[in-house]
């Protein structure tokens, strides 16, 4: 993958991310509040949970179990 389709998966992991969180009901400020994310911070979390890179070991550690639960929930509903 060159950097140009790199740079496009990531703001699309971030685009959808976004919009999961919203197709909750949890507004991406408000999380982003909530866990004492800056922005650069929620697009890695986004870039991980959507296998574009592996960012984990750029988050703060208090995110990791929410990434690993977010992973899983995800796995689920592709494996339904």
């Amino acid at each position: 993958m060159n950097e140009r389709e790199l740079i496009h998966r990531q703001t699309e992991a971030e685009f959808a991310f976004a919009q999961s969180l919203e197709a909750e009901g949890v507004d991406p400020e408000r999380f982003m509040a909530a866990w004492g994310l800056t922005r650069h911070q929620f697009n890695l979390l986004a870039h991980t949970v959507y296998s574009v890179n592996d960012e984990a070991a750029a988050l703060p550690p208090p995110l990791k179990p929410l990434l690993h639960a977010w992973q899983k929930a995800s796995a689920l509903r592709l494996a339904a």
